[in-house]
């Protein structure tokens, strides 16, 4: 076969993977895994609105920023709110595979999750599930007809113990979106009193061990590090359209706890819900592929996600987005004005 004749096979295929990826009409179906903290639930709202997607289960990171019973009910209550109360949500363990770095959590922050900063949500007549959620994920990609794209907006724990006791289910995951770590930046622990690491972010710190797992599985994942959601702020003059333009019921809760946000914190980022935005199109981003490492060794490195050339997994880390593309699709989707 001539070079130019396979050069154009070649490339063709590697742009329809791609451009499957980003067609926002023809998405595959997703299971979101989350510790339900207050980005998260605006994260949730926006792709339980996304009109193309279809949200297969809710599997509840218990090693999160929220507690794992309070967590559960406010995912039951998000689903509730955008009309699709049964959708399946699944708890997980609240113990990390082989970290205490849960017991480091700001109770400040927990208690905010578990509140929703004071916001309400109904009653969902459903109940969470009686199995597990890594029982949820493996029988849910055990028997998907195709492969299915996870969002992981907390600590890995759920799908590094699938992939730990079933490595073979790579094949059924399309690709997974993390919210997480920090490449080329400083960490945030020290935004919760951990002064001594300051390599580290907090969901990646959480369960570093299960972190490790996930990345030297040989999926595909997209790195949403602090690299971009530094470049991501609630800006005033989001504020004040979102003000103007909230329509729906998901898209009042998000603009009330956007409000809530505003008064409590001088300046505060889109991280789950950029991770979200991406997650249904990467359009809107940046990226380069890094070989990252997982640092699991207690330290003041503990749970850094670092470049390393000779030991590191080759991860699409985003490094920066066209917010106002992703302001755009955020506000178009929650008042169902997305096309």
């Amino acid at each position: 076969m001539p070079i130019t004749l396979i050069s154009i096979i070649l490339c063709f295929s590697a742009c329809e993977k791609e451009n499957n990826f980003s067609d926002n009409n023809n998405l595959p179906n997703m299971i979101i895994d989350t510790d339900v903290g207050i980005d998260d639930a605006m994260a949730i709202l926006f792709l339980l609105q996304h009109p193309s997607l279809t949200v297969e289960g809710i599997t509840i990171a218990g090693t999160g920023m929220s507690n794992l019973k309070p967590a559960t009910e406010n995912a039951l209550g998000l689903i509730a709110l955008a009309g699709k109360p049964e959708i399946p949500v699944a708890q997980g363990d609240t113990i990390a595979i082989n970290s205490q770095n849960t017991t480091l959590r700001p109770a400040e922050w927990l208690l905010e999750s578990a509140t929703m900063m004071g916001l309400d949500l109904p009653e969902n007549p459903n109940q969470p599930l009686n199995v597990g959620a890594v029982n949820f994920l493996i029988e849910t990609l055990s028997n998907a007809e195709k492969p299915m794209r996870i969002l992981v907006l907390g600590p890995l724990t759920n799908l590094g113990t699938v992939l730990q006791q079933k490595p073979g289910l790579t094949e059924m995951i399309e690709s997974v979106i993390i919210m997480g770590g920090a490449v080329n930046v400083p960490g945030n622990l020290q935004y919760g009193g951990i002064e001594d690491n300051t390599f580290a972010e907090w969901n990646i710190f959480l369960d570093p061990f299960a972190a490790e797992i996930v990345f030297n599985s040989g999926v595909e994942i997209i790195l949403v590090p602090l690299d971009v959601t530094n470049n991501a702020p609630v800006t005033l003059e989001f504020y004040n359209r979102f003000a103007n333009n909230h329509k729906t019921v998901a898209a009042n809760f998000v603009f009330d706890m956007i409000s809530k946000l505003m008064e409590a914190y001088d300046t505060f980022y889109f991280w789950d819900p950029l991770a979200a935005g991406i997650s249904t199109d990467q359009n809107i981003i940046t990226s380069e592929i890094f070989p990252i490492l997982i640092i699991v060794d207690e330290g003041n490195e503990n749970g850094r996600t670092k470049i390393d050339q000779e030991n590191g997994s080759e991860i699409k880390v985003c490094l920066d987005a066209n917010m106002s593309a992703f302001e755009n699709l955020f506000i178009d989707v929650l008042n169902g004005e997305y096309e």
